[in-house]
């Protein structure tokens, strides 16, 4: 799943990554991740050089750290800023129903690298996501990994308009919405033409910095409600410890945020040490509850059963002070920035999905004019939705997870 990380890697259901894969083969050999018997391809070994043969620099892979970023990177977005609402509608009963879902994501994420890894090894030359699908259950899984793919990533799209939208709003609250939505869509327009994405490559530092300092305000703000003021006491009706009726919407947010699975497989296929990949899941995941729990925590114990949908919104209302203005500006605008330029890759990868499919079912590539077609067919369609939903935003995210 696309969720507003503003990674450039352009994931395909069909080429298993940004491209062919790197390795002959990425299976290594571990407990998790056992190289299948009888099999004769060349694979890295435990902590072994490379093999005889491959075409690609060791130093295009990644260490365990860098995966570790990279997987968090991709994961950790614009769900974040709905954690504080998952807490608000479940209760203080969501942080162990987040950390269920989180272990349930990890789980499931290693099961679809093993899957990668098991017709990597028994000889698929571009082993794929929907390749994962047609040997698990056939032409049905392989169409079922296509369809509820092409969905969530279009609906990811209008989940990032419509955040970027609010932003917008909350930085120039003095102008019409309807202003800012026509002045957001006008700018976006162009970017149906942009062919280079490694230029926007610091997108994948400048997101994990954003959450850093959602963290780093959030946090603060409820270190100073904790010891410095009272009104905590006065707020304690805001605050229950479940709530039967939110917890189904509570659960779809948070599964929005912990299931980027359809990243995975290229994230491994690109590591130095694949045979870590394992250990390297279990850190990653953990930093996501972290991020989540701490974010969602905080923002209830500060916005309580009135926490907004998304917690900027909640931040804006209630900074004080020059610096703190200051410091949610920064991050109105970095969430912005970064979701405004994850929206036409959402396209492009949507746009990939149907050359592929164009190229399976006749056997030859589309045509420039036709891919333009799709690329602002695709884009037109989510703004479109956008401002349909722009007022449903927590079921739309709902509907992702």
């Amino acid at each position: 799943m696309f969720d507003g990380t503003g990674s450039d890697k352009r994931t395909s259901l069909f080429s298993g990554g940004d491209g062919a894969p790197r390795r002959s083969s990425p299976i290594a050999s571990s407990p998790l991740f056992p190289r299948p018997r009888g099999s004769g391809s060349a694979s890295l070994d435990q902590d072994g050089p490379l093999s005889e043969g491959e075409s690609f620099q060791e130093e295009e892979l990644t260490t365990e750290v860098q995966t570790v970023f990279n997987i968090v990177n991709n994961y950790v977005g614009m769900v974040l800023l709905s954690m504080s609402f998952c807490f608000a509608a479940a209760g203080w009963m969501a942080l162990p129903l987040l950390l269920v879902l989180t272990l349930l994501g990890g789980y499931t994420g290693a099961l679809i690298v093993l899957s990668y890894a098991t017709i990597a090894e028994a000889g698929e030359t571009v082993p794929s996501y929907a390749k994962i699908g047609e040997h698990s259950c056939g032409t049905f899984g392989k169409w079922l990994v296509v369809v509820s793919s092409v969905i969530e990533t279009f609906f990811c799209i209008v989940s990032m308009n419509i955040i970027t939208w609010k932003n917008i709003a909350c930085l120039m609250p003095s102008l019409p919405l309807t202003w800012l939505i026509l002045g957001s869509v006008m700018l976006s327009f162009p970017t149906n033409w942009l062919t280079d994405f490694n230029r926007l490559s610091f997108l994948s530092a400048f997101g994990l910095g954003c959450v850093i300092f959602i963290c780093a305000d959030i946090g603060y703000e409820a270190f100073e409600r904790l010891f410095v003021e009272s009104p905590l006491r006065q707020a304690h009706e805001q605050h229950e410890l479940l709530n039967f009726r939110g917890l189904p919407m509570a659960a779809s947010i948070m599964f929005a945020g912990l299931t980027g699975h359809v990243s995975l497989p290229p994230i491994y296929a690109s590591m130095k040490r694949p045979s870590r990949f394992a250990s390297t899941l279990v850190w990653s995941f953990s930093a996501m509850f972290l991020f989540y729990a701490f974010v969602g925590a905080c923002g209830y114990l500060l916005y309580g059963a009135d926490a907004s949908v998304i917690v900027t919104e909640d931040m804006s209302r209630n900074a004080h002070g020059a610096m703190d203005r200051l410091l949610v500006s920064l991050i109105l605008v970095g969430m912005a920035f970064k979701l405004f330029c994850s929206v036409p890759m959402c396209v492009v990868v949507l746009t990939d999905i149907t050359e592929n499919l164009y190229l399976e079912k006749h056997g030859r590539y589309m045509r420039k004019n036709a891919i333009m077609y799709w690329r602002i067919s695709f884009w037109l369609a989510g703004v479109i939705l956008s401002v349909v939903f722009y007022d449903s935003l927590e079921y739309v995210t709902a509907f992702v997870g």
